[in-house]
C-alpha cells in the first residue's frame, strides 16, 4: 500500500512539472507590388525576347531572411510551350541565378536579406538553348510569393 502510494505520489510530482514552452512564429507572407499576368518567352532570335520583372515592397518591419517562394496548385496549370525552365536573378544582389520549371509545385528559390523593395527578373533560360514560353497570372492562390518573419 505505501508503494503505490509512493509511485502515485511520483508520478503526480513528474506530471505536475511545466513542459517547456515552444514558441510558434507564423511567417507573414508579400505578394508582388506589379501582380497581373506574366509572360516571358525566348525565340531563336533573341530581338523577339520577353523577360518579366516582379517587384516586392517589403513592410518596414521585416527583418532578416526574405525568402522567395513559387507556387502552382495542381489544378493550376501555367501557359508553357517548348523551353520552360524560368530563371530568377535577384536584381539587388550578387547576381545569383535560381531556376524552375512551372508545374504542380510549391517550391523555395532562394534566401535574400530583406529590403524595402525587392526586384526580380524573370527569364526563359538560355542554357537548353532551344525557343520557348511560361504564362501565369499572379494572385494569392498561384504564383510567387515572400516570405519573411519565420
Amino acid at each position: 500500500m505505501q508503494f503505490s502510494t509512493l509511485l502515485i505520489a511520483a508520478v503526480s510530482a513528474l506530471t505536475a512539472t511545466a513542459a517547456p514552452t515552444v514558441e510558434e512564429r507564423s511567417c507573414k507572407v508579400v505578394y508582388p507590388s506589379n501582380q497581373g499576368y506574366y509572360w516571358m518567352s525566348r525565340y531563336y532570335n533573341p530581338e523577339y525576347e520577353s523577360n518579366q520583372e516582379v517587384v516586392f515592397n517589403i513592410p518596414s518591419d521585416a527583418t532578416g531572411a526574405c525568402d522567395l517562394h513559387v507556387k502552382f496548385p495542381g489544378t493550376y496549370p501555367p501557359a508553357l510551350y517548348g523551353n520552360t525552365q524560368v530563371e530568377f536573378k535577384y536584381l539587388g544582389g550578387t547576381g545569383t541565378t535560381y531556376t524552375f520549371v512551372p508545374g504542380p509545385l510549391d517550391r523555395y528559390i532562394g534566401s535574400f536579406g530583406c529590403s524595402n523593395v525587392m526586384e526580380f527578373l524573370m527569364t526563359i533560360s538560355k542554357e537548353q538553348g532551344k525557343p520557348g514560353y511560361v504564362g501565369f497570372p499572379e494572385d494569392p492562390s498561384s504564383g510567387l510569393y515572400i516570405t519573411y518573419g519565420c
